[in-house]
């Protein structure tokens, strides 16, 4: 009985030693790309949620950009906010394949060299379903700062800035000498994080509305902005969406995004990203 007992273990070890040789060794047919070949490929951010641990896709609009978007080489390339992201890759007639997870703690360029040529088995495969963190499965990032390339010298004149309203009403902005110094806040009004920047935003106009002329210009079209309000409340500022150019004359890349200039529409300074009322308040002392 105990020979038998053994013989059986031994032909049970064998099978799973075959299985998992057959699971984990042999490669699946179309796994891998012939070499030097280029690939047609759709890339897809996926941002993680502070709130809920989960990653949901990342809306690129916010920020002037698509996602998904599609790539024509090996390469590929988006510039991201601050927080944390992997990128999926697919392209027909391959697996898809998932990056390596990257937190960002300043908006960066994010890149990446795409090869579909890893060795996938049926058991990698199914390993890599469950995870985006497993660097036998996945591809590195790429991370680099974003050069300081702002529009204008400080001190040099601002574009015009053309802009249509809730009501279709258009408006130009620094095409005149004001009888105030100007504020432009460049914001996405539906965003969670720049809710509450335009509740911080709403004070601060409060506080200087007598000293400076203030303009809101929200990155979504104006007449979304209806649904933002039955779910977020009304706003007391008037808001309007900038014509395509703005985004290239200015160089919009990071949001919520401050324009101080003087009434003549010279640029004193830009403030990229979320600031407090009291930052906010520090730098209209110091500039004025």
């Amino acid at each position: 009985m105990k020979k038998k007992n053994i013989l059986f273990i031994i032909i049970l070890a064998v099978i799973v030693l075959i299985i998992g040789y057959l699971l984990f060794t042999v490669p699946l047919p179309g796994a891998q790309v012939p070499e030097g070949e280029q690939i047609n490929g759709v890339v897809t951010v996926y941002e993680k949620d502070p709130a809920t641990g989960g990653f949901n896709v990342w809306n690129g609009q916010t920020f002037n950009q698509n996602n998904p978007f599609e790539i024509t080489s090996n390469r590929l390339s988006v510039i991201l906010p601050s927080g944390e992201y992997y990128i999926n890759v697919s392209s027909e007639g391959y697996d898809p394949i998932n990056s390596l997870i990257v937190t960002l703690d300043d908006q960066s360029i994010v890149s990446a060299n795409i090869k579909f040529d890893q060795k996938q088995t049926l058991g990698s495969k199914f390993i890599s379903l469950f995870s985006v963190t497993d660097q036998s499965n996945n591809f590195p990032l790429i991370v680099m700062p974003v050069p300081d390339n702002s529009i204008l010298p400080i001190g040099e004149y601002l574009p015009e800035i053309t802009a249509r309203g809730l009501n279709n009403e258009t408006i130009t902005i620094f095409d005149r000498v004001y009888d105030k110094p100007v504020i432009v806040y460049v914001f996405s009004s539906w965003n969670d994080n720049a809710q509450e920047q335009m509740n911080i935003y709403e004070e601060f106009k409060q506080q200087y509305e007598d000293q400076f002329i203030f303009y809101a210009l929200t990155t979504i079209e104006p007449l979304s902005i209806n649904e933002t309000r039955v779910s977020r409340g009304e706003y007391s500022i008037d808001i309007y969406k900038p014509s395509d150019n703005f985004y290239d004359d200015y160089n919009i890349s990071t949001l919520p995004e401050f324009i101080f200039a003087t009434n003549r529409g010279e640029l004193l300074r830009l403030v990229l990203g979320s600031q407090s009322i009291e930052e906010l308040t520090n730098i209209v002392e110091e500039l004025y």
